[in-house]
């Protein structure tokens, strides 16, 4: 009890984590190794994604938290950044354009096909399984659920070659396809990567069932 005022529950029990951190914890390693998530014995955590830092990647990090919440068809591209305040404003031109190259492509063409047809609209899903002692986690940026099929889309901030697309980007839509496969069973899939800006569609069908067989 400070100056009259009673603490409520809450702060009473985040000052007695405090105290019991401030006595347990003997240094800062110590503390970072304590809260980094190990495996089980065993099993070998496999990511599908890589990781890099650069002006590039920052950019392709806003784009994609972009089309996270872009309500695609109803609603104009500056409209959402209106939304995303945290946004650096030197890449919010370079978003916008890019996001508005989407409205006329053929990946624009099929989501709205597959939204008359009654597909749902599933984005930012985790994915994860376990096979032969390895664990995959992944987030699919894009699916769109039918009754007897599903599609995937994947966005890619990346110029290049289709083909070195394909092969890039061919283990990360085998894992995810797998995932999808497993919590969706019954459904054709029907993998794609979507090229930002742009919005050219890469079927990575063929490498998927290559990968499968």
């Amino acid at each position: 009890m400070e100056g009259g005022v009673v603490p409520s529950p809450a702060e009473a029990k985040l000052r007695l984590r405090e105290e019991a951190v401030s006595r347990k914890v003997v240094n800062v390693e110590e503390a970072i190794s304590r809260a980094v998530w190990r495996p089980p014995a065993g099993l070998f955590l496999e990511r599908a994604t890589e990781y890099a830092v650069g002006e590039k990647v920052l950019l392709g990090s806003a784009l994609h938290t972009f089309l996270s919440i872009w309500r695609i068809g109803q609603e104009k591209p500056k409209d959402v950044v209106e939304r995303l305040s945290y946004l650096p404003e030197e890449i919010v031109e370079e978003v916008v354009e890019a996001a508005e190259t989407l409205l006329a492509s053929s990946f624009m063409n099929l989501y709205e096909s597959l939204l008359e047809r009654g597909f749902k609209v599933l984005k930012e899903v985790p994915l994860s399984f376990i096979e032969n002692g390895r664990v995959f986690q992944g987030r699919a940026d894009l699916v769109m659920l039918g009754e007897d099929e599903l599609f995937l889309f994947d966005y890619k901030y990346t110029g290049g070659d289709k083909g070195e697309l394909v092969e890039r980007y061919g283990r990360q839509i085998e894992l995810y396809s797998e995932a999808l496969r497993r919590a969706f069973p019954g459904r054709e899939i029907h993998p794609y990567l979507v090229l930002v800006p742009g919005g050219e569609l890469v079927d990575m069908t063929l490498r998927t069932t290559e990968g499968g067989s």
